[in-house]
């Protein structure tokens, strides 16, 4: 088996006009970019919303050859509000 390295991270939401209201400051996000594809789902990841309740997702697999059309695609774009939030303070 090969060994897999991985980093995790606890994702602060700024404070804003907005923090006075419940659960605004909570990144209820589900998706995930690999170095070619991108889901988004509605399900949270375990295994009772996958095997009792019904949801919806999006596997999304997005290539192309020139610069301009891959900055804008959906893949790219995930990719990037990935990166602000991981390397936000």
């Amino acid at each position: 088996i090969k060994k897999v390295h991985f980093d995790v991270k606890i994702f602060i939401v700024p404070l804003g006009k907005f923090s006075k209201i419940p659960y605004a400051r909570v990144s209820h996000a589900k998706y995930f970019v690999t170095e070619t594809i991108a889901y988004i789902g509605t399900s949270n990841w375990s295994y009772d919303y996958f095997n009792t309740t019904t949801g919806i997702s999006l596997l999304i697999n997005q290539t192309s050859g020139y610069k301009e059309e891959a900055d804008n695609t959906i893949h790219y774009k995930l990719k990037s509000l990935f990166q602000r939030d991981w390397n936000s303070n």
